[in-house]
């Protein structure tokens, strides 16, 4: 997990099995939003909206634990581990 250029990247993929990749914390949180709830991608702003994109960065980083924070009426909870859920 890192950032680059003021993109924070997370993590894909977590077996040895699997493939790994980095991607977008804003692509990897709206897809976990849309796929976990009601909400269409569309209707989701920019993740900046919604979160500091500092602070964001820092526990995806590795420099905190976790960062829990609320995208259209959903709370979004990322570890440092790169794991995102959502809850009501």
């Amino acid at each position: 997990m890192g950032s680059d250029e003021g993109t924070v990247y997370m993590i894909r993929g977590e077996s040895d099995s699997e493939w790994v990749s980095p991607a977008p914390a804003g692509e990897v949180i709206v897809e976990t939003l849309v796929t976990s709830s009601d909400v269409a991608a569309e209707d989701i702003d920019d993740l900046s909206t919604y979160v500091d994109i500092d602070e964001l960065a820092t526990v995806v980083n590795g420099d905190g634990d976790a960062l829990t924070f609320t995208v259209e009426g959903h709370e979004i909870t990322v570890t440092s581990d790169g794991n995102v859920t959502v809850g009501e």
